[in-house]
């Protein structure tokens, strides 16, 4: 396991790098619907989603940071749940999440139906990294974060960041390690 080195935007927190388990994020701010979330990762989000609102489209947050102790609930009901199989492939361990950054987010519709197969979900894949935002866990990139895709997962890099990842065509674990530790 490597601890997370610094408590930037684009730190990496995968199923090798953890934050500890006294890890703060910065700034975090209530979200008003009981979640909380890094501050210029909200403004960008409630920027994002305006835009979309413009085009008729809906998401809301649907999760955002949670502590070391909640995410070991979270890890625990899923397990229970669903087995461990799922939960090696779903639900990321204790110290290994990134909504400890107070940078990640999981978005819903108030449709009914699958995420994944949303206008919203289309929107997001298109418009996400121009408000700083990058899908977390796509299908074509499980090799690298050894995580099923998850249409609602999103992660705040900036949006330098989001668009030199987008045309990369690397997944950020990828980006992360070839690219931005290398440089450090």
């Amino acid at each position: 396991m490597l601890l997370v080195k610094n408590k930037h935007n684009y730190m990496l927190v995968n199923k090798n790098y953890a934050v500890s388990e006294d890890f703060e994020p910065e700034n975090l701010v209530d979200t008003g619907n009981g979640y909380r979330l890094n501050q210029e990762a909200f403004e960008a989000f409630k920027e994002m989603q305006a835009a979309a609102k413009t085009e008729g489209l809906i998401f809301e947050i649907n999760s955002a940071y949670r502590s070391v102790a909640e995410q070991q609930s979270v890890f625990n009901a899923q397990c229970a749940q669903y087995g461990q199989a799922y939960c090696e492939s779903h639900v990321a361990k204790p110290g290994f999440s990134e909504h400890h950054t107070g940078l990640a987010l999981d978005v819903k519709t108030p449709h009914n139906g699958t995420f994944a197969y949303s206008k919203e979900f289309t929107w997001l894949k298109e418009h996400a990294q121009e408000y700083g935002f990058i899908w977390r866990y796509q299908e074509s990139q499980e090799k690298y974060s050894r995580f099923a895709e998850e249409a609602w997962h999103y992660r705040y890099v900036g949006k330098e960041l989001a668009q030199q990842v987008k045309d990369s065509g690397l997944s950020y674990d990828e980006y992360y390690i070839t690219l931005l530790e290398a440089s450090n």
